[in-house]
């Protein structure tokens, strides 16, 4: 079924084409078309069309990009995103586009100058702040990431990412309070996730609330019954408390 929806939309904009192969618009659809069900090279054959009817869309450079960036293109992505930027400095997006390319390329500072234009540009994208923290993070600066993260949370409370991104980031800095507030409240927007309740339980455990991290890991087991890494962590925690006996049932949990 999907299929065939596919096809009679491919097909569509194509006899469209053929009927007017001047029409700049209608290639875009057909690249839009493309890029729908995942046919990058069509869609960038298609969006190359339209460059040479306009060679100044700043729209379709920039989607250019990213189409590139996502078969892996990276330095013809930036080639295109810095196109776009060219005809319009003005458009925040384009700069979040070109940081993201930077930071598939590994050029981390650039991608901090890219994420940092677009914020000037419009402050109120919860993801541009979280790949600056990223940025940030590959640079070793820790303090300015975990405040483009929380930046991030802020305009999006549901943000997993970014949230769970600040909670790390909270823990490197020795910040396990507010670290173990951070993934409790991870946890109650995603409780399904494993993960977040051992990092919960490590914070905890450094932070010296044994007794807690416990009770957060009894608790996770009921959702994760057999999770190795848990009964681990019960393990050291029992250990710690002097409980050997307790230690020695989840020791021999975790490695069965």
């Amino acid at each position: 079924m999907v299929k065939n929806v596919f096809y009679l939309e491919i097909e569509k904009f194509k006899k469209l084409v053929r009927q007017n192969p001047f029409n700049d618009e209608t290639y875009y659809q057909l690249g839009c078309a493309c890029d729908r069900y995942g046919l990058h090279h069509e869609a960038i054959a298609a969006f190359q069309r339209v460059l040479e009817l306009v060679p100044d869309d700043d729209c379709v450079l920039d989607y250019l990009g990213t189409l590139h960036n996502e078969i892996g293109n990276l330095e013809e992505a930036v080639k295109y995103h810095l196109a776009a930027i060219n005809y319009n400095p003005e458009e925040g997006s384009y700069f979040y586009n070109l940081g993201n390319a930077y930071l598939d390329l590994g050029k981390y500072q650039e991608a901090l100058e890219a994420y940092r234009k677009s914020i000037s540009l419009d402050d109120q994208q919860a993801d541009v702040y979280d790949n600056l923290g990223i940025a940030c993070l590959q640079l070793g600066d820790l303090e300015t990431a975990a405040s483009a993260f929380s930046r991030s949370v802020k305009l999006d409370p549901a943000h997993i990412q970014a949230r769970l991104r600040f909670s790390d980031c909270l823990v490197k800095l020795n910040r396990l309070n507010d670290a173990v507030a951070e993934y409790k409240k991870i946890i109650e927007l995603e409780p399904q996730d494993y993960q977040v309740w051992l990092h919960l339980a490590y914070a905890q455990k450094n932070a010296g609330m044994l007794d807690e991290a416990v009770v957060t890991l009894g608790q996770g087991l009921e959702r994760f019954p057999g999770n190795k890494f848990m009964h681990l962590h019960l393990a050291e925690i029992y250990q710690r408390k002097g409980m050997e006996s307790m230690a020695k049932i989840h020791f021999k949990q975790a490695s069965s």
